[in-house]
C-alpha cells in the first residue's frame, strides 16, 4: 500500500507539470503590486494632510508664533532625513524623488450673489480663482492639499497609453468611495452625465475620475499655475494621455 501511495503521488506530480497556468495568473500577480504603488501615493498624501493640519493647529494655539501654513510644494525626505513631511511618514517609508508631488494651495472662497426668483444663488466669484497670501485663515480661505504624479510606466498599456485594468481594480480596493482621488481627465469625459457635471462644483476644465467622487473638481488656479503639474500631467491645454496622472485633492 505504501508503495502504491508513493507511485500515485509521483504520477500526480508529473501530471501537474503538464497543466496549463491559471487564466487569471497575471492578474493575481499584478494586483498586489498595483496596490503597493497606489498605497505609496496615498501614504504620501496622508502625510501632507497631517502636516498641513499640524501647522494650522500650531498657529491657532499660538497666533503670535512664527509657525503657520504657507502655500507651495512640500518637501518630502531627503538624504539627511529632513523635509516637511518626514515626521508624518511611517517609519521605513521609502521616498522616491520626483515620483509624486504634494502641494498646499490657499485660495479664495466662492462668493455668491443675491438669490434669483427660484431662490438659487449664482456664483459671482469662483472658488479657487485667486491665490491669497494667508493660509491660516480657514474661515475665509479655501485651503487645499493636493498630491499628484504620473501613473508608473508599468501600469500603462504601451500600445494604447491607457491604464491597465489591474491598476483600476487595485485603486478600488485602496481608495475610499467618494474621495477626491483618481485619474486626471478632461471634464468632457462625463459627457451628458448630469450627475458627473454637478459634481464638478468649480466647473474645472479637468476633473478627477475615481470611485463615485463627490467633488471631482481640480481647482482652476492650481491647474493654471502649478508648473510641475502642467509639465507632468498636461500637454499644452490637454491631458497628457501618454502619461496618465493620479491626483488627490483634499479641502481642509
Amino acid at each position: 500500500m505504501y508503495v502504491w501511495m508513493i507511485l500515485a503521488t509521483f504520477i500526480v506530480m508529473l501530471a501537474a507539470f503538464n497543466l496549463s497556468p491559471r487564466a487569471d495568473l497575471q492578474r493575481q500577480q499584478d494586483t498586489p503590486l498595483a496596490e503597493a504603488a497606489i498605497t505609496k501615493f496615498l501614504v504620501q498624501h496622508d502625510a501632507a494632510v497631517k502636516y498641513a493640519k499640524a501647522q494650522l493647529l500650531l498657529k491657532h494655539n499660538n497666533p503670535t508664533s512664527s509657525y503657520g501654513l504657507s502655500a507651495g510644494t512640500l518637501t518630502v525626505c531627503n538624504s539627511s532625513n529632513s523635509g516637511n513631511l518626514c515626521p508624518f511618514l511611517p517609519i521605513g517609508f521609502k521616498y522616491e524623488s520626483n515620483l509624486y508631488y504634494s502641494t498646499v494651495y490657499c485660495l479664495n472662497e466662492a462668493q455668491y450673489g443675491n438669490p434669483d426668483a427660484s431662490g438659487k444663488r449664482e456664483i459671482t466669484k469662483v472658488e479657487g480663482s485667486e491665490k491669497v497670501t494667508d493660509c491660516n485663515d480657514t474661515g475665509h480661505n479655501a485651503i487645499y492639499v493636493i498630491s499628484y504624479g504620473r501613473v508608473p510606466q508599468r501600469w500603462k498599456n504601451v500600445s494604447t497609453n491607457r491604464i491597465i485594468p489591474e491598476f483600476y481594480n487595485a485603486m478600488h480596493t485602496r481608495v475610499a468611495v467618494g474621495a477626491s482621488c483618481g485619474i486626471v481627465v478632461p471634464k468632457t469625459t462625463v459627457g451628458n452625465n448630469a450627475s458627473g457635471q454637478n459634481r464638478n462644483r468649480l466647473n474645472s476644465d479637468f476633473i478627477i475620475d475615481g470611485i463615485d467622487v463627490q467633488n471631482n473638481s481640480i481647482p482652476s488656479y492650481f491647474i493654471k499655475n502649478d508648473a510641475t503639474f502642467k509639465s507632468k500631467c498636461l500637454s499644452g491645454n490637454k491631458v497628457n494621455e501618454s502619461f496618465p496622472c493620479m491626483i488627490y485633492v483634499n479641502r481642509l
